[in-house]
Order: C-alpha cells, then sequence, then structure tokens
C-alpha cells in the first residue's frame, strides 16, 4: 500500500466528506432547486419551511466541497515541480463514453429522461466523446488538469514567498481572482477559484500552519449554517421582492465569506486530527473523483436526481424528506462509489497498459532523437 496514502488517511476522509458535500449540494441544486432550468427554484418554493431549510443547508456543499479539494490539492502539489494529468484524463475519458453508453442503452429501450429536450444533448454526446476532460463538460474536471498544469509555474513563486508576501498575495488573489471574478462569473472563474484554493493549501503546508482543532470545528459548523442561511435567502426572496437586493446580497456574502471560512476551518480540523491507517477509507476516497463524474455527467444529472429518485416529486413533499434526502445522498455515493471501484480494478489496467503502449510507438515519430 502506498505509504503516503497510509499515512494521510485523515485527510483521505475529507475527501470523502468533501465528495458527500457536493453529492448532498447536487441533489439540493438539480434535484429541487432545478438549477439548469426554465422553473429555476419553483418547486423549491413550494415545499414546507422545514424541508425548505434542509435543502439550502445541503447547498453550501457544492462550493465548500470543491474548495476543499483544491486545498488539498495545493497542500499535497506545493513542493512538486512535475505532474502528470494521464490518470485524470483516462478517468474522464471513460466516463464521457460511459455516458454516451448509457444514454444510447436507455433511448434504444425507448425510455424517455425528464428534461432531455432541453439540453444540448448532441453537443453534449460529442464532448464526452471528443474532449470530456477539457471542454467544461465537468467544469471541476477542466479546471483541475487546468490547475495542475500551470502548478510548476505556481509553485516556484509561491515557495519564495516571506509571510508577508503570503498575506499580501493571498488578499489581492481573494479579492481579485475569487470574489470579483466569482460576483461577475467571468469566462474563467472556475480556474481562478481553484487557484485561489490551492494557495490556500500550499499557505498551509510551507507555513506549518495549525488552528485549534475545536476552534476549527465550531468555525467550520458556524460558518456552515450561515452559508446554509444565506442560500435561504437567496432563493424565498429571489422573485417576491420584499426585500431589494437581498438574494443578491446574501450571494455575494456567502460567495466572499462563508465559503471560504467554511472551507478553510473544515481543511484545517481534519488536518490537525490524527487517524489511524485506514484502507477501507483510502479505497473508498480513490473513488472520489469518479463519483463525480458518474453522477454530474449529464446522464447522471438526467437520469438520478429527474428519474431514478425523481426528488422534486417524491421526496421533497414529504415530512420525512430530511431522512429520504440522507438516504438518496448516501446510496448515490455508495452506488457511484461501487462503479468506480470496479473500474480501477478491472479497467484502469488495461487503460494504462494501452496508453504507455501508444506513448512508447508515438514518441519516436512525434519527438527529436535526444
Amino acid at each position: 500500500m502506498n505509504q503516503k496514502k497510509l499515512r494521510d488517511s485523515n485527510i483521505e476522509l475529507l475527501r470523502i466528506i468533501a465528495m458527500l458535500m457536493i453529492v448532498g449540494s447536487h441533489y439540493a441544486c438539480h434535484g429541487i432547486q432545478k438549477c439548469l432550468f426554465h422553473d429555476i427554484h419553483q418547486e423549491f418554493l413550494a415545499g414546507s419551511q422545514v424541508n425548505q431549510i434542509f435543502t439550502s443547508l445541503l447547498n453550501p456543499g457544492g462550493m465548500v466541497g470543491v474548495g476543499i479539494f483544491f486545498m488539498i490539492t495545493g497542500y499535497f502539489q506545493i513542493n512538486r515541480d512535475k505532474f502528470s494529468i494521464k490518470k485524470i484524463v483516462l478517468e474522464t475519458s471513460f466516463y464521457g463514453i460511459f455516458a454516451v453508453i448509457a444514454y444510447a442503452i436507455i433511448t434504444t429501450c425507448g425510455i424517455t429522461l425528464p428534461y432531455a429536450n432541453e439540453l444540448p444533448i448532441a453537443n453534449r454526446i460529442i464532448a464526452s466523446i471528443c474532449l470530456p476532460a477539457t471542454s467544461g463538460l465537468w467544469w471541476f474536471a477542466s479546471a483541475y488538469i487546468m490547475l495542475v498544469i500551470i502548478s510548476p509555474v505556481l509553485n516556484k513563486y509561491l515557495r519564495k514567498l516571506s509571510m508577508a508576501g503570503w498575506v499580501l498575495t493571498l488578499i489581492v488573489a481573494w479579492l481579485l481572482w475569487y470574489c470579483l471574478t466569482g460576483y461577475l462569473v467571468t469566462d474563467y472563474y472556475t480556474i481562478f477559484r481553484a487557484v485561489f484554493f490551492y494557495m490556500l493549501g500550499g499557505f498551509f503546508r510551507l507555513n506549518d500552519i495549525h488552528i485549534n482543532k475545536f476552534v476549527s470545528l465550531v468555525v467550520a459548523i458556524a460558518s456552515w449554517i450561515c452559508s446554509g442561511f444565506l442560500n435561504y435567502i437567496q432563493f424565498t426572496h429571489m422573485y417576491d421582492g420584499l426585500i431589494p437586493h437581498a438574494s443578491g446580497l446574501a450571494y455575494i456574502i456567502d460567495l466572499i465569506l462563508a465559503v471560504p471560512i467554511t472551507v478553510i476551518t473544515t481543511f484545517s480540523f481534519f488536518k490537525e486530527i490524527r487517524l489511524a491507517p485506514n484502507s477501507f477509507i483510502n479505497t473508498i476516497s480513490a473513488t472520489t473523483f469518479g463519483i463525480y463524474l458518474i453522477h454530474e455527467s449529464f446522464i447522471g444529472r438526467l437520469g438520478i436526481w429527474y428519474g431514478i429518485l425523481n426528488v422534486s416529486q417524491r421526496q421533497y413533499p414529504s415530512r420525512y424528506y430530511p431522512l429520504m434526502a440522507c438516504a438518496s445522498i448516501i446510496g448515490v455515493f455508495a452506488a457511484c462509489s461501487l462503479i468506480d471501484f470496479c473500474r480501477m480494478k478491472f479497467i484502469e489496467p488495461i487503460q494504462y497498459k494501452i496508453v504507455d503502449n501508444l506513448a512508447k510507438k508515438t514518441q519516436k515519430v512525434l519527438f527529436k532523437d535526444q
């Protein structure tokens, strides 16, 4: 077993928690708020107040979860000058084809997926086959690849910084690359966001930052609740006009304060805990990226949230909705983890062998002799 993974089982557990956060956020975003479609938030507003609040508390998981993943990357990548994107590209390519095959089987069987006619399915099929990792089909994968590619240059700059230099760099990155690009939703916001949290991870590693575990946990829980409250304000006041600009203001506060505070304190808490090496945790952790690719593919979004679970119609109106939501989130996580475990066990070794053989054969053609 890889010694680094054994030594960092606390961080591997954090990966699992972060992916559960992301799945929970997608459950709320896609299953109830229909954030990709025209009836945005209308079904959310039809639910009971308890269910609205619970849904709002699920929402922060998306931004918090990806922030944690980028921080983890910075924490481990900051001292490296080389990178490899082979694993993530092969994994993304596999699930791009997987999604297309699943869609073909479903349509051949005469099954119509809800909302499928409102998405550019043809474009997504082409992107899934030809450009799965870099087309933005999975924005997190595309941002991660760009981050890893630029990491050697970024690392050389960051490793030279004094504490004062770090503070100034992080403030500028937070203001311009995170807050401003997030507020304006610029074209490269996802990459800037990735770089900001990557820097934070590197900052913790290079400067040996330690925050009391109890303080980190309390602040993380408080900021998560605050973020959930801000999400509740966003969705309940988006259309009513009772409080002018309440929705937009809540979004800004959540973006610039609640989310980064939750990310930093959650990461800090798990960094400080001591966890004995656990092969089960490490194995599940290794499937987290696959979990994301499966359930956030175009077929996963339509098939899981609108088809199999039909969250807004079957679960959201129920008084037992919070329990049903937790069971669904854990179920989706577990099912996708099992699928990816099988991929790693049986498909990935074949992919590596094929790609390595092709690389050896094409190197002589593409590059000059050294």
